[in-house]
């Protein structure tokens, strides 16, 4: 099966030794462009499984935002920021635009 993906650490050495040396063609990201857009579709990909979960209500719902949130601090890491220029932005983005505690869903605009 091809995946083509970017998968944590510990991956290969678990597929190795369940399926052996043989089992698995794996190669490591040195261009930056390339680790970016990785992560970025690992990102996507976690995100789509936590909404899969979420609307399934499965139980593992709590595992699937981690794997967002571990994806999200390596797409940050990627991207150069820290936790602290994320919070701020988050903060400013906030006081100009609002936040999302009204659960407003724009259904249409009409000019």
């Amino acid at each position: 099966m091809e995946y083509n993906k970017l998968v944590r650490d510990k991956i290969p050495e678990i597929i190795i030794d369940k399926h052996g040396e043989n089992s698995l063609d794996i190669k490591e990201l040195k261009d930056k462009r390339d680790i970016l857009i990785y992560s970025l579709n690992k990102l996507i990909e976690e995100a789509y499984e936590l909404k899969d979960a979420v609307m399934n209500d499965a139980a593992d719902s709590l595992e699937e935002l981690a794997d967002v949130v571990c994806a999200l601090k390596k797409v940050q890491k990627e991207l150069g920021y820290t936790d602290e220029n994320v919070e701020a932005a988050c903060i400013i983005k906030t006081a100009n635009k609002g936040g999302f505690e009204h659960n407003f869903v724009l259904k249409e605009v009409r000019a």
